[in-house]
């Protein structure tokens, strides 16, 4: 079983929204949400992406979206929010219109980004 319809609903998107990620038609989404045909690799790869999840979770091979992941730490050995953050922006994107969700996910990578830099 795979996780694409429960991933899509949650996040209030259509089948059409998802079609456009993919660029398939959407006889071809209903089929694999339903497991009539299997995803591509290329499938699996751009929807775990777009929903953040890993391959397996979408597959149906684990019960967790996502690793547990460990909060950074600063130079000085304290716990970094940066998870925290990022739980709260996934959370305030999967509220938002689809506008809305572009913008948040445009504003977390540039975060990322300066996160980046300033660990290299």
């Amino acid at each position: 079983m795979n996780r694409i319809k429960e991933l899509r609903t949650s996040m209030g998107l259509t089948q059409e929204d998802v079609c456009a990620v993919l660029n398939v038609q959407r006889s071809a989404l209903s089929k694999y949400e339903t497991g009539a045909i299997p995803l591509t690799d290329s499938a699996v790869t751009k929807l775990a992406d777009y929903f953040n999840v890993t391959t397996d979770y979408l597959l149906g091979r684990a019960d967790k979206p996502a690793p547990d992941a460990k909060k950074p730490t600063t130079p000085e050995g304290e716990q970094s929010e940066l998870t925290e953050r990022d739980l709260l922006l996934k959370e305030l994107a999967e509220k938002a219109s689809k506008k809305e969700a572009s913008v948040i996910q445009a504003v977390i990578a540039l975060l990322d980004q300066g996160t980046n830099q300033s660990q290299q």
